[in-house]
């Protein structure tokens, strides 16, 4: 078998770590390294953050929208959705000389402020939700037509009114993507106008962007097997025939030196990007670029020994005057009244107009703008005195976003380049959503996985065949393959009533049953036929059946965490799978024979039997299903009536980004030196991630019997004595999931 190919990433910006991290977790046999320019104190590209005399410093400020589906997915796969709060519901807007609190999205933002200016815009409506209607569903035609168009102009043209397009409100999207006084591509104007209608509230880091989020990142990358190269400037790529074959690099100020790559990722900022030399073919797309420009940004930090912010201000402030455009209240948002520098707040916007503007100005005109606002302002603080300000100017290249002008968005490469081994991510180039933003990165950080995996599918089983045994001691082998683990197979799926009080009585403390569940169960008969671990260097694979009934329950006083699912009763008919599943995340599995097809399922239990003094195992039926099967697949959505009630089900469990919480109570009990047993019951949370599920067939009329026993979970869930239960509608449909280690969340004693 040919050697695994090797992953190049080129770059050190959340794209690229996010990327590192996604290839490292779901295909170890891949070896990654990440060249970048950083230092291992100044790290993280547009989210990097240093300490300069015990003050933080940021690269402006950073946020995280409610509407970020794909990052904040990735990050709750990674562990890393913790290390973010979430904002009030509301924010502020500075429009005809005062403060407004805006709510619900941005769309009480955007009513004009005069009646006939009203008048205008109910008659401009419908043209204006056409245009972010055709943005949203990705309507090419429409989206290249508004990108040949400026923001206000194409507002203009739909009959919006002359005031409300020169409002403070509208220039906040200019001022949004730093380009102040320049024109914006309309396209994405309304894109992200689209994206705020939606809901606009912002989670916020718990702390400095680096340790927060590019730090643990880099620890997690590293931990999972991939090679970071620090202080390494990538100069030139070499190609042959139209394929990368290598890259030069100058390690720490040394010499260059020549790196072969199989797959080339790179991930630098725009004007990065145009310094690269290629050597050899220059592709279409890399002229294409040299085109775009990055736009300055100005930045300012400022620490106050006393707090200088009105009680009523507890969120992000927009459309202030330029350059401070912006203005959050980093140590109020983030729910500390006092952090550890003071009370800090963070402004930024954009540097047309002020590039010659002296320092002292640009701090004195941020004083000003937020006395002005209600603020509190030192009287000596224009000689830093109560106050400690920073102020930056972010020229370099790596600090530069995308200027976002009309007519380039068909300049901006893809993440799935022309050449056949050279993948993109980042935040400006184009993407789903075309505003520069972490969102952005995470789509193409998903794009190039995709792209990378497909043109080096995993092994075969006739490749793993072909392996030699390693060559160890006995003793030096696993019992069981470390997580993270794939599975992927066929799934029945039914909703089955059972005895709320018994059902209760089976959820840990920690956990309570969702809303809607309190007498459902879901019941999954599944057959994988295929489930590996995906660090097993001997690639083993392994076929299971399973059956699952599972409660929708959510963490106690953590409502805003997503329901999961806790295994009330859990089958197995593979002792390699009951193994992983107890050893490695503490399930209570059980050994049984299922037989498992299209329209039935049979699970035997063995039992102890005695024969005189021998005691011997014989196998007995558990439980008997029959089910009735539909045509076609359909689509798992609302609107199909037979699935109405499974779409229902499985939003409620499946996060949007694709992923499942799995909980789990795993017991150790210790008598030594004790007059009663010590009781420890663990509760754990195992993530599910990349949730995959396709099509569904109908179920119709599952009828399940079920043997009496006092100790088996099933029997003991239903009314007292019933030994029957049924399912009116069900569905069948492939499902796919990884899962990785399980986190402690609580712990009782007894």
């Amino acid at each position: 078998m040919s050697r695994a190919p090797s992953v190049t990433l080129v770059g050190g910006g959340v794209a690229t770590l996010m990327l590192g991290v996604e290839l490292r977790s779901r295909r170890p046999d891949l070896a990654v390294t990440l060249f970048t320019a950083d230092t291992p104190t100044h790290a993280g590209g547009h989210l990097a953050s240093w300490n300069d005399r015990g003050y933080p410093i940021e690269h402006g400020f950073h946020a995280l929208f409610d509407f970020y589906d794909t990052a904040l997915a990735l990050l709750d796969r990674h562990g890393l959705s913790d290390r973010f709060v979430r904002g009030p519901e509301h924010f502020f807007v500075y429009e005809r000389g005062e403060l407004h609190r805006v709510r619900h999205g941005i769309a009480s933002a955007l009513c004009p402020a005069t009646l006939s200016e009203r008048a205008k815009g109910v008659f401009a409506l419908p043209a204006l939700q056409r245009a972010l209607s055709s943005v949203s569903h990705g309507d090419l035609q429409a989206i290249a037509a508004l990108d040949a168009e400026d923001f206000r102009g194409a507002l203009l043209r739909l009959g919006a009114g002359e005031s409300f397009v020169e409002s403070s409100t509208v220039r906040m999207f200019y001022d949004f993507g730093f380009v102040g006084d320049r024109e914006l591509s309309a396209a994405v104007g309304f894109d992200v106008v689209g994206q705020l209608l939606r809901g606009g509230r912002m989670r916020h880091f718990t702390g400095p962007s680096r340790p927060t989020l590019i730090d643990p990142l880099r620890e997690r990358f590293v931990a999972l097997g991939g090679t970071l190269v620090d202080r390494s400037l990538v100069t030139r790529i070499r190609m042959e025939r139209e394929i990368a074959r290598s890259i030069v690099v100058r390690t720490d100020g040394g010499p260059p030196v020549e790196h072969a790559v199989d797959e080339l990722v790179l991930g630098l900022a725009v004007e990065s990007f145009k310094r690269l030399e290629w050597e050899g073919h220059r592709p279409a797309f890399a002229s294409d670029t040299q085109k775009l420009e990055g736009a300055e940004s100005l930045s300012l930090q400022a620490w106050f020994d006393e707090d200088p912010v009105p009680e009523h201000i507890d969120s992000v402030l927009g459309a202030l005057p330029e350059p401070w455009s912006t203005v959050c209240p980093q140590t109020r948002v983030r729910r500390e009244r006092r952090g550890p520098h003071g009370f800090e707040l963070i402004a930024c916007g954009p540097a047309t107009g002020f590039e010659h503007a002296s320092d002292e100005s640009l701090v004195a005109r941020f004083f000003d703008t937020i006395e002005r606002l209600g603020f509190r302002v030192p009287k000596g603080a224009a000689k830093g005195e109560g106050v400690h300000t920073v102020l930056r100017r972010n020229r370099s290249s790596a600090e530069r976003y995308l200027l976002t002008r009309p007519g380039e968005l068909w300049l901006r490469p893809t993440p799935v380049t022309s050449v056949a081994n050279v993948s993109l991510v980042g935040a400006w180039l184009r993407n789903r959503f075309t505003m520069p933003s972490v969102e952005a990165a995470a789509q193409s950080v998903l794009a190039a996985r995709d792209a990378i995996e497909s043109r080096h599918p995993r092994a075969t089983i006739a490749d793993i065949a072909s392996v030699e045994p390693r060559a160890s001691a006995a003793s030096a082998w696993d019992l069981v393959p470390d997580p993270p683990y794939r599975h992927d197979g066929t799934t029945r799926l039914f909703a089955v009533d059972v005895d709320p009080g018994a059902l209760s009585e089976r959820i840990p403390p920690g956990l309570e049953l969702a809303p809607g569940f309190a007498s459902k169960i879901l019941w999954f008969a599944t057959r994988y036929d295929d489930a590996y671990s995906l660090v097993d260097p001997a690639g083993a694979r392994h076929r299971a059946s399973e059956l699952m009934l599972a409660a929708v329950v959510r963490e106690r006083g953590r409502w805003t965490r997503p329901p999961g699912l806790f295994p009330v009763a859990l089958y197995i008919d593979s002792d390699v799978a009951m193994t992983v599943g107890r050893e490695v995340y503490g399930f209570a599995k059980r050994f049984a024979t299922l037989a498992l097809d299209d329209e039935s399922l049979t699970v035997e239990r063995p039992i102890a039997l005695a024969h005189g003094q021998e005691l011997y195992t014989e196998r007995r039926l558990l439980v008997r299903a029959r089910w009735r099967r539909g045509d076609q697949p359909q689509a798992i959505d609302t609107s199909a009536n037979a699935n109405r009630w499974i779409a229902s089900a499985l939003a409620t469990i499946v996060d949007a980004g694709g992923g499942v919480r799995l909980y789990n109570q795993s017991r150790a009990v210790s008598a030594k030196g004790l007059a009663a047993p010590l009781v420890r019951r663990a509760l754990t949370c195992t993530p599910a991630f990349d949730v995959r599920i396709g099509p569904a067939t109908p179920l119709e009329a599952m009828v399940a019997e079920v043997v009496a026993s006092r100790t088996d979970p099933i029997y003991t869930l239903l009314p007292r004595g019933a030994t029957r239960f049924t399912a009116t509608r069900g569905a069948e449909f492939a499902l796919g999931f990884s899962i990785d280690s399980c986190e402690e969340i609580g712990r009782d004693e007894s």
